[in-house]
């Protein structure tokens, strides 16, 4: 069992062993139990005289070694080319057994995983939560109804649910949650544009932190091409989250970015995400507040938390000042820019951080912020 990560691959093994997870398969009448061993770890499972499941990381190392009849691949989406490539060319027939290979996984990056491998026209099945609806299938309709409700974007559930093929020119975020979030209201005089203009910025600045109320931060940091992106949401006890800081600078040096940084969180409390990939694992010895830093390299993290800053939009939970090149960045966006190959902009990129930070307990992460 190969899953897009150790954990994934150990979750395979513990559904499938007997009375680890109640209604599977072993629960059914005649069940086959008896071909199977009490000698179940965590990453192993016995079965009859011969057979044996076994969980692989998703690392070289791990997947050249065993040399399995039969492979298992789950989640291929979260697993680079070159490396299902090598977990491919492993299995050979023993015990008479033939070699056997099975991948599956959402298909949501139009130029991902499994795009490349419809390229090689492989046999490729499909299906979707209404092949599995009840009453026929396992399925609750109450479990759909339920998945509706929380506001996810049409593209999501097109895509993830409805086993729909990604499109690299659908917009990212549905366009009519982009106007709502960003329509300017009467205290807003933050509609201008600065794009393009070597070493100079947008900005609003955030009044005096307010009682009974919490602020997160969200930084993607540039030096020369791109733009360092500081976002700042007020998270009050009771009301709207929104955007009441925004920095947008370029051609600054890194302990000046820093420095503004650690002034903003210093001067509203909570926690700093940020992109620690490139530059950021740099700046990051730098920053002398709470921080959490971001690995942008992991598809499947990275792919969530677009996701769930895509949601937060589309669900009216956050609300943005007009600022025109942030409104254009998030009207604009594609799934590709968002989700596959192309640069997802860094406005989205730092506004997703500062929405994870609102999310986190900071309580519960305390351990390992600092």
């Amino acid at each position: 069992m190969l899953g897009g990560s150790k954990q994934q691959s150990d979750r395979i093994i513990e559904y499938l062993t007997p009375g680890k997870v109640q209604g599977m398969m072993w629960d059914a009448p005649k069940a086959p139990i008896w071909v199977m061993k009490d000698n179940a770890t965590k990453s192993k499972l016995s079965i009859g005289s011969h057979g044996e499941i076994l969980s692989l990381a998703c690392s070289e190392a791990s997947v050249r070694g065993p040399h399995p009849s039969r492979l298992r691949c789950d989640e291929i989406e979260t697993i680079s080319i070159p490396l299902l490539e090598i977990a491919l060319l492993q299995p050979k027939t023993k015990h008479g057994v033939t070699p056997q290979i099975v991948c599956s996984s959402t298909w949501h990056n139009p130029s991902g995983t499994v795009s490349e491998l419809k390229k090689r026209n492989l046999p490729c099945h499909t299906w979707c939560y209404k092949e599995t609806l009840e009453p026929h299938g396992f399925t609750k309709q109450t479990d759909i109804d339920m998945l509706k409700d929380a506001g996810i974007s049409e593209e999501s559930w097109r895509v993830e649910m409805e086993c729909g093929e990604p499109r690299l020119d659908a917009y990212g975020i549905n366009r009519g949650a982009v106007e709502r979030c960003f329509a300017p209201d009467d205290n807003d005089n933050t509609g201008y544009d600065m794009r393009g203009v070597p070493g100079r910025s947008e900005w609003i600045h955030p009044n005096h932190p307010k009682p009974n109320t919490r602020y997160a931060h969200g930084v993607d940091w540039a030096q020369s091409k791109d733009f360092t992106v500081i976002t700042t949401i007020e998270v009050p006890e009771d009301g709207q989250k929104k955007v009441v800081g925004w920095l947008k600078v370029n051609k600054i040096r890194f302990d000046e970015m820093a420095e503004m940084v650690n002034r903003r969180v210093k001067t509203f409390g909570g926690v700093v995400w940020h992109d620690s990939t490139g530059i950021g694992a740099v700046i990051a010895d730098m920053l002398t507040v709470p921080k959490y830093d971001f690995d942008f390299r992991n598809v499947k993290r990275r792919t969530q938390l677009i996701g769930d800053y895509v949601h937060a939009i589309e669900s009216n939970q956050l609300k943005f000042p007009h600022i025109i090149s942030a409104y254009e960045d998030h009207r604009d966006c594609t799934t590709d820019t968002l989700y596959g190959l192309g640069h997802t902009p860094d406005s989205i990129v730092s506004g997703a951080l500062a929405w994870a930070a609102v999310r986190t307990n900071r309580e519960v992460l305390v351990g390992r912020l600092f």
